[in-house]
């Protein structure tokens, strides 16, 4: 895994070239490790948070944790939630190189990593704007990032082509 991710941030500007589906998919869990570590964080951090609160509503409690995990006004909850949408954007542009890359290497055109871009830029930005407008959109582009999730699974066997990244 640490080789895989090596790979990606020495390799974080280049369009051309491939990826093979582990140096992809390494590079994909430690991000979701690293993410989830700092969403656990978060959750756990509101919840002791809400839990020190005299508030008994059921519904009030779920409103209040939802408003501190969604919006918080300071602390460490702020920090956590401005590392994590910091850190989003540091790898928003190798992650769409690499997955660029892997697209290619599955016979898929590149410029679908643009539309995965967009939705990663709409994930992050969701944190600080509220989109209520394209909230009704939300499983829909939630659904195009999992497609093209599955697009980087495939590879083209019957393609040859020089591994550019070694």
């Amino acid at each position: 895994m640490i080789t895989a991710y090596k790979k990606y941030l020495k390799n974080a500007g280049k369009f051309n070239g491939y990826a093979s589906r582990s140096d992809y998919w390494w590079v994909f869990l430690a991000n979701t490790i690293i993410f989830g570590i700092l969403f656990a964080l978060r959750f756990s951090l509101t919840s002791l948070s809400i839990s020190h609160s005299n508030v008994k509503s059921p519904e009030t409690l779920s409103n209040n944790a939802t408003n501190l995990f969604l919006h918080p006004r300071s602390g460490i909850l702020l920090a956590l939630l401005i590392l994590t949408i910091i850190l989003g954007i540091l790898i928003l542009v190798p992650n769409m190189m690499l997955t660029a890359r892997r697209l290619r290497d599955a016979a898929f055109p590149a410029w679908i990593a643009f539309i995965f871009g967009l939705l990663a830029l709409y994930g992050i930005l969701n944190n600080f704007l509220n989109f209520s407008f394209i909230g009704r959109w939300g499983f829909a582009l939630n659904l195009l990032t999992f497609i093209i999730y599955i697009l980087c699974i495939m590879s083209n066997p019957k393609k040859q082509h020089k591994n550019t990244e070694k």
